[in-house]
Order: C-alpha cells, then sequence, then structure tokens
C-alpha cells in the first residue's frame, strides 16, 4: 500500500508528510503532476497516479 494514515485520520503518502488531499487539490486547482512534483520533489509520478486512482477510488 502506497498510503498510511497518521493523526487526524488523514491518508498520506508513504514516505512523506504529504496529505493525499494536498495532492488532490493541487490538481484540482490546475497543477499537472510534473508541477506538484516540482513544487515537492519528495513525490514522484507514480505517487501522484496513485494518489489519483486513490482518490477516485474513494469516491465510489
Amino acid at each position: 500500500m502506497r498510503f498510511r494514515i497518521v493523526r487526524g485520520g488523514m491518508p498520506r503518502i508513504r514516505g512523506t508528510r504529504i496529505a493525499v488531499a494536498i495532492v488532490m487539490d493541487d490538481l484540482a486547482e490546475g497543477l499537472t503532476p510534473a508541477q506538484v512534483v516540482d513544487h515537492d520533489p519528495s513525490l514522484t509520478i507514480d505517487d501522484i497516479r496513485a494518489a489519483t486512482t486513490y482518490g477516485a477510488e474513494l469516491r465510489q
């Protein structure tokens, strides 16, 4: 699993302190996955893809 739950119950990308919701907000504001990674180099494009997949699964 690429995500873990920490205090507050927010899923975060494993190995980072970045909440999936932050990534989703960045994408919703129009940033591309590459721009999100440029903003926070601890993330990878695969992390962004996994976050969007996870977010889509939660909406179903």
